[in-house]
């Protein structure tokens, strides 16, 4: 048997442990969850938010590919890009918004600073502190840092998981561990469960992030699944828009 065959088999072998032992139904509603955000935009002429969206709806089914076969760490990598990815789109989303974003023409062309880097024109990328500086200049977003301290959990999952991309996670270090090759893979379910955690964390911060940003999204199909999912967010979110928040059937 190739490699290739050898590592398609490991894999394989992995996924199935992981659909036999994992909560697989309420992982997908995760991993599919950003997607439902974007089946009733509340505002279509906002192409940035729209472009985060889409980019973490794709990111977050890659990332629930991975784990669920058994790449725990590149997984939880590329919620780290999810993440960082989406704040930095809304970082120019809300400039455009607020009509701050830098526009100019070049070449005959009219263009932005969102689009220069969006399109792989130029490298430079908001700072985390110009980040939260425009973010935070939204009323409805700082009111909601200052109930329940939104940017200190929103550093704290990004320098988790940026010790995914860095190769350095606690997760590394355990008994038997080897990474000599992809096909020394093997399931591990709390593994799997602290990807899911970071998972629905990011999910919830992305989903609090956009209805702060555009309330228009109360009511909508993606909110519905955010409430169902994350109740108490969506409550905390609805509270600080000043909207009653609707009643959990229980």
């Amino acid at each position: 048997m190739g490699y290739s065959e050898q590592l398609v088999f490991k894999t394989n072998h992995v996924r199935q442990l992981t659909e036999s032992s994992c909560p697989i139904s309420s992982v997908e509603k995760y991993a599919t969850g950003f997607n439902s955000w974007l089946q009733d935009p509340p505002v279509p002429s906002r192409p940035i938010w729209a472009a985060a969206l889409f980019e973490s709806s794709v990111l977050a089914e890659a990332s629930y590919f991975l784990a669920a076969h058994g790449f725990y760490e590149e997984a939880c990598a590329v919620l780290r890009g999810l993440l960082d990815g989406f704040l930095a789109r809304l970082h120019w989303d809300t400039l455009n918004k607020n009509g701050k974003l830098r526009k100019w023409t070049e070449g005959g062309r009219s263009t932005n600073e969102y689009w220069e880097w969006e399109s792989g024109e130029t490298a430079k990328y908001p700072m985390s502190t110009d980040i939260w500086r425009t973010l935070l200049g939204e009323h409805q977003i700082e009111r909601y840092d200052e109930r329940h301290g939104l940017r200190a959990e929103v550093d704290e999952e990004l320098a988790t998981l940026n010790r995914f991309v860095h190769g350095r996670p606690h997760t590394r270090h355990y008994s038997g561990a080897s990474r000599s090759s992809l096909c020394n893979i093997e399931f591990r379910r709390e593994h799997f469960e602290e990807w899911y955690e970071h998972l629905r964390t990011v999910y919830r911060l992305v989903s609090v992030l956009s209805v702060l940003q555009y309330p228009q999204l109360l009511g909508s199909a993606g909110e519905e699944e955010f409430r169902a999912l994350q109740p108490e967010a969506a409550n905390h979110t609805a509270s600080v828009l000043g909207s009653t928040p609707a009643h959990d059937a229980s």
